[in-house]
């Protein structure tokens, strides 16, 4: 059940647009998120791969995964033709906008869908 009638979601965005409170949620998201949202490998158990230098070149041969996620989220951002305007969106940008409507009206949500 919904605590909130379409009048209070309509004084959230009010206080949020015309106050100084949304100019601080702004800010903090800025803050928050910095130059974007950038993939990073960690190892499940470190221990199994000997000491800190072989864990670290093992990290740096499997870097082109990271690459891939990188060149897959520019390939979806690209699209001048695209059918679905929020495809042509930034993985970034699109939680940075969740992160505000969680700031803001206290909840938020993200779906993926996988097409074929």
């Amino acid at each position: 059940m919904n605590p909130y009638k379409d009048l209070d979601y309509m004084v959230l965005q009010d206080i949020y647009a015309n106050s100084i409170g949304g100019r601080i949620i702004d800010r903090k998201e800025e803050l928050k998120f910095g130059n974007g949202i950038r993939p990073v490998l960690k190892l499940r158990n470190p221990k199994l791969h000997g000491d800190d230098e072989a864990q670290q070149k093992l990290l740096e041969d499997n870097q082109e995964i990271i690459d891939k996620l990188l060149m897959i989220d520019d390939a979806l951002g690209d699209q001048d033709d695209a059918l679905d305007p929020f495809l042509d969106t930034d993985v970034t940008t699109k939680f940075q906008a969740l992160s505000k409507n969680a700031a803001v009206f206290g909840r938020c949500m993200i779906v993926k869908q996988f097409t074929k």
